[in-house]
């Protein structure tokens, strides 16, 4: 759903590639920091995870023996992954879960993050999915010829733009990167002179999605692995999940192919890939019973040259309920000795620091937030003479308390522009505003106009003619905003406005 307008989210500019949320940016260029032994896995989990079994998720995830996990079609269940599995660390914004710290950039629309393997050394990954229609191998089993399949790939060709923008800033800045995720199109290293007729659909195809990344310098893992893509396909779709309704997308799914890909910079090195899905599949390396979604996932061993990253004061999670432990790491010249801590603008209303702790030798600390007034909450990162080294940030919420959404007014003449504002949302990467008629339902009934919130937790928006969906302006009538959770139809709040003639 509206997958075909998500390369609206905002690219990433220069300045906030390197480091965390809020962070003091030396301006120095990382440095290599040596390389380490991490393991990637790609897993698309369909429908949050849930249709066929759940607990499936967190065990294929142990059973890859993965590090670090980029998440497709989450659903908001990025950091409910991430407890099953025993890690602290999730990063809704890109759904990314990680044994190792997660270090966000200022901007939560930009599509990375930077993985912490140890204190101040990183790399980063950025999540992908890309649009699911139109699908090639599809077109191509219906006869449709190369330049056509080609000329069906601009939009998820406008949709891979932002990563590699991103991609190409992060390797500019000596950061190496993996882009993993779920592409819904083939390879150009798969369907060649070689591979023709393998699968029914398949013949020569310049790919040009996965042409565009290699030009961008970055490698397929799988492939080089595996460079003969006759010996070893690696397919990934359809996976023969139990059947759940009337889909069974086995036997009944689109033609077979690998779409779930991770690249890595050049000067990463690939010790193994694997295949991760159910039992008695040809494709299958890794199995997983039952197996819980349509794709089956890849897990990809790297070995990265990590860098040194600039100052970052980073939590484990964006969004905490009060009463919450939560952990933070930071790092940075000089070494950061003490974290203070406290509601923004200060508890008395003047900005003050309102709790400070100690850092432990890696850089550690946790923080009670049991006595931090909600909403946004200012970390600051000190050396022993007390000067600043980092700062970040991070919200509270009250134990169970709802998002907030309003709109400015509760009417407004046709074709006036409408003001909505939120806050205490869970800031996942597909969060989305959605407008209805007023008291529908969104599992029936069909939005008017939509927009992504940008993966913000408190943000706001004017309902307008940029808006997607095709209903501006919107005719006079009684209508309902809704706040929706990441790409689903989950309602998390919604607020009433009339547009009067």
């Amino acid at each position: 759903m509206r997958s075909w307008q998500r390369w609206r989210i905002g690219a990433v500019g220069l300045a906030v590639l390197v480091g965390a949320t809020a962070c003091t940016d030396t301006g120095s260029e990382p440095a290599s920091a040596g390389p380490s032994t991490v393991r990637v896995m790609q897993f698309n989990i369909e429908y949050g995870g849930t249709l066929v079994d759940f607990d499936s998720v967190p065990s294929a995830v142990r059973a890859a023996d993965a590090d670090v996990v980029a998440l497709q079609e989450a659903y908001g269940n990025t950091c409910k992954v991430a407890k099953e599995v025993g890690w602290a660390y999730c990063d809704r914004r890109t759904q990314t879960i990680s044994r190792y710290p997660l270090i966000a950039p200022t901007d939560p629309e930009a599509p990375h993050v930077l993985v912490a393997v140890a204190p101040g050394k990183v790399f980063g990954v950025i999540n992908v999915h890309l649009p699911s229609a139109p699908y090639g191998p599809n077109r191509a089993a219906a006869g449709a010829t190369e330049t056509e399949l080609i000329a069906g790939e601009k939009g998820r060709l406008k949709a891979i733009e932002p990563a590699l923008e991103s991609a190409n800033g992060l390797q500019g800045d000596g950061v190496p990167v993996v882009v993993i995720g779920d592409f819904n199109t083939p390879s150009h290293l798969d369907w060649t002179g070689e591979t023709e007729g393998l699968r029914d659909h398949v013949f020569p195809v310049q790919w040009p999605v996965t042409q565009s990344i290699q030009d961008a310098g970055l490698v397929d893992a799988y492939r080089e692995v595996y460079p003969d893509p006759v010996g070893d396909q690696g397919l990934t779709w359809p996976a023969s999940r139990p059947k759940v309704g009337s889909y069974n997308p086995g036997p009944a799914g689109k033609p077979a192919d690998r779409i779930d890909m991770t690249f890595v910079s050049a000067d990463i090195a690939v010790d193994s890939s694997e295949v991760v899905g159910e039992e008695g599949s040809s494709s299958t390396d890794v199995a997983v019973s039952p197996w819980p979604g349509d794709h089956r996932a890849v897990v990809t061993q790297l070995n990265i040259p990590l860098a040194e990253s600039a100052p970052y004061v980073a939590p484990a999670q964006r969004l905490s309920e009060r009463g919450d432990i939560v952990e933070v790491n930071a790092s940075g010249t000089p070494t950061p000795t003490f974290l203070g801590f406290g509601a923004s603008g200060g508890a008395d209303g003047t900005g003050g620091v309102t709790g400070v702790v100690e850092l432990d030798a890696d850089g550690s600390a946790v923080i009670d937030t049991s006595s931090i007034a909600t909403g946004p909450v200012t970390l600051t990162a000190s050396d022993a003479d007390g000067t600043e080294v980092a700062s970040g940030m991070f919200w509270v919420s009250e134990p169970g308390a709802d998002p907030q959404l309003s709109v400015g007014r509760g009417k407004y003449g046709v074709g006036d522009p409408i003001d909505v504002k939120w806050s205490g949302a869970p800031g996942n990467k597909w969060d989305w505003l959605g407008v209805y008629r007023r008291g529908a339902d969104p599992n029936v009934a069909y939005y008017k106009l939509w927009a992504y919130t940008g993966a913000s937790i408190e943000g706001s928006m004017m309902i307008d003619d940029a808006f997607g969906g095709g209903g501006w302006p919107l005719p006079a009538g009684e209508y309902d905003v809704l706040l929706l959770e990441d790409d689903s139809y989950q309602e998390l709040a919604r607020a009433p406005f009339t547009v009067k003639r």
